[in-house]
């Protein structure tokens, strides 16, 4: 491994720490993270430990160049950065950070240390690339997280684009649908998605919509 890459680009302002790439080997700490991070901010951002693996496997992920982790002495994850750059382009040059410091090491500054890192390694790839295209870093968060908006917001990070979310209690009975108005309910397996669709249809099949399950 490599770590001459890691060694000019780590922060310096946190010796207690162990700082390396990623392994594979580290997606249940990985997940332990993110669990800490929703239990403490009310989010859902974990993902099945066979998730994490899948992102080591991306072809389109140089996992060494592109993540950065801290590690307490006992092996947890303090802090994770980790940036996707998009391998194709048509109207711009997009890099995607994930990532997140554990709440009992939140305060003292591994937050910045982490953007400055995704920052300078999103700049090295993105300024690497031949087209001639507009190159943008993006990342996400609820818009209920007002202190990660702000802490974004420091970073020069300005909201452009919204999704719209819907939840609901499983544990509640779920009542049937309401087909009035001539809708109809198709159940396919589309290919495009590569999973189960539920479409509702209008009957003469001129509009509807699709929800994937």
């Amino acid at each position: 491994m490599n770590t001459n890459h890691h060694a000019s680009l780590q922060p310096s302002d946190f010796p207690n720490y162990i700082w390396r790439p990623a392994l594979i080997e580290d997606a249940p700490a990985i997940q332990r993270l993110f669990l800490a991070g929703d239990a403490a901010d009310g989010t859902h951002r974990t993902d099945t430990i066979a998730d994490i693996e899948r992102e080591f496997k991306d072809p389109d992920v140089d996992v060494e160049k592109d993540s950065l982790v801290a590690f307490t002495s006992d092996g947890e994850v303090a802090a994770l950065a980790w940036v996707y750059i998009f391998p194709t382009a048509e109207t711009k040059l997009q890099s995607y950070f994930w990532g997140g410091v554990h709440p009992q090491h939140r305060r003292q500054g591994l937050g910045s240390a982490i953007m400055a890192w995704m920052e300078a390694r999103a700049s090295a790839a993105l300024l690497a690339r031949p087209e001639n295209l507009p190159r943008i870093m993006r990342l996400h968060c609820n818009d209920f997280e007002q202190e990660r908006i702000d802490f974004f917001a420091r970073h020069g990070f300005q909201p452009k684009r919204y999704f719209y979310e819907m939840r609901r209690d499983l544990g509640q009975p779920i009542a049937g649908p309401d087909l009035n108005g001539g809708l109809r309910l198709v159940n396919e397996h589309h290919a495009h998605f590569g999973k189960p669709v539920v479409e509702i249809r209008c009957q003469d099949d001129r509009c509807g919509a699709n929800v994937v399950v």
